[in-house]
């Protein structure tokens, strides 16, 4: 997996600057290599339909969500992930485990 930094992201503007240019080789690449790419720092639609245009596999940002505490966690995972957490420990301290689906 590579991520691509939200710096980059920030300064997209869906045309041929060369940022753009940079970012659309760089999915390419990873998708020639078989690896997923992530795009951070996504806050608005916009940057979101550019990332998936250009062909990001996965976003993530303050338009999806904004950071939880770890215990804030598992009201988040769906039935196809699992968390496991050891009795002795505080729910912060909980490990998670998210199960790829296909």
């Amino acid at each position: 997996m590579v991520k691509i930094d939200k710096s980059l992201v920030q300064e997209l503007r869906h045309d041929t600057s060369s940022g753009d240019i940079m970012v659309r080789s760089m999915i390419t690449l990873c998708h020639d290599l078989n690896l997923e790419v992530v795009a951070e720092g996504i806050e608005h639609e916009q940057q979101l339909n550019w990332t998936l245009d250009m062909g990001c596999d996965v976003g993530q940002g303050y338009l999806f969500a904004r950071p939880i505490p770890p215990h804030g966690v598992p009201q988040y995972l769906t039935p196809s992930q699992e968390w496991e957490r050891a009795e002795a420990l505080p729910p912060a301290e909980a490990t998670i485990h998210s199960a790829r689906t296909g």
